[in-house]
């Protein structure tokens, strides 16, 4: 009868014609069953003997014994999983997070196994990265350093990579992001008012934005009943968002619980307030603003018409 699955230690020794240190050490089959012997060259005792104690940590974990080791996409995605199921992020931000593990996952580091991957590794992809934002680096940074969080906290790995990593600083200047000046938007309130609905549909959008201080998903997620005319008041409670595969939905409540308010109406835009209750008399849930097919409104559609009429 043979070993049982994952009963080999392994061990570390000196390969003087290498010049190196061996890591001897063994992996499961998962079709035969069987252990074969795998080496791995390390410069140092230590960096040998913290990747022998690292899979002994790894044995008899099922996710390592599947995959004969972790690949860091699988890590990632795993994380994110986590993430969702335990609440602590919604599915919009699940949808987000992912777009930027696909990123990370047209490179060559995303196939390597989370113990082969080194600190030079994950160094070197990031700097490649520096053509683009400061804040897309930071956000591919963050999957790595919350990635191998968890590998450690979970025993998979002994050493962290992402401890002698540094973030490079991009080649862009950040882009300047201000308000609208007085006169700008002055000047942008006179062309709404100007409109009409059937040629801009989204003007009211626009003016619940500039003068009540609404997010757009929030101004977009309004229905009747949440407009008070005899307290001249909007109510705050809620705002449209996407789920994890990007299909617009109604959210419970805002973005945070501090969202959850009520907004005095500006006395110059109760009509046009006015003029989209009636519209939206017939609406779904007498929603304020529906797309023309009946549906709600992705938030990205008005953001890009608004940049345009801002010649942003």
């Amino acid at each position: 009868m043979g070993r049982p699955k994952g009963s080999k230690v392994g061990s570390v020794f000196f390969n003087k014609n290498k010049d190196r240190w061996v890591c001897a050490y063994y992996i499961a089959d998962i079709n035969s069953h069987k252990e074969i012997r795998k080496d791995k060259l390390f410069r140092t005792e230590q960096d040998a003997k913290d990747f022998l104690n690292s899979l002994q940590y790894q044995k008899g974990n099922e996710i390592f014994i599947k995959n004969n080791g972790i690949p860091l996409s699988q890590l990632m995605r795993l994380n994110l999983q986590r993430k969702l199921d335990m609440n602590l992020i919604k599915e919009r931000q699940y949808s987000r997070v992912l777009k930027t593990i696909q990123v990370i996952e047209k490179s060559e580091i995303a196939n390597k196994k989370i113990e082969d991957v080194t600190s030079d590794d994950i160094q070197m992809y990031l700097n490649s990265l520096k053509d683009y934002s400061n804040s897309y680096i930071k956000k591919i940074m963050e999957q790595f350093t919350q990635s191998y969080n968890l590998a450690i906290n979970k025993g998979y790995i002994v050493k962290n990579p992402m401890v002698d990593v540094i973030k490079p600083r991009s080649t862009k200047a950040d882009k300047e992001v201000r308000a609208m000046t007085v006169d700008e938007q002055q000047v942008f309130t006179n062309y709404l008012m100007g409109k009409d609905i059937q040629d801009e549909p989204y003007k009211n959008v626009f003016l619940i934005q500039m003068y009540m201080g609404l997010r757009v998903g929030e101004a977009l997620a309004l229905r009747n009943g949440d407009i008070d005319l005899r307290k001249n008041l909007i109510n705050v409670n809620k705002t449209l968002t996407t789920d994890k595969d990007e299909k617009v939905i109604m959210g419970d409540t805002t973005k945070t619980y501090a969202g959850l308010r009520q907004v005095p109406i500006p006395k110059f835009i109760r009509d046009s307030i006015i003029e989209q209750m009636n519209i939206a008399t017939n609406n779904m849930d007498k929603q304020l603003f529906l797309s023309p097919k009946g549906n709600y409104i992705d938030n990205r559609n008005v953001n890009c018409i608004l940049k345009k009429r801002l010649l942003i």
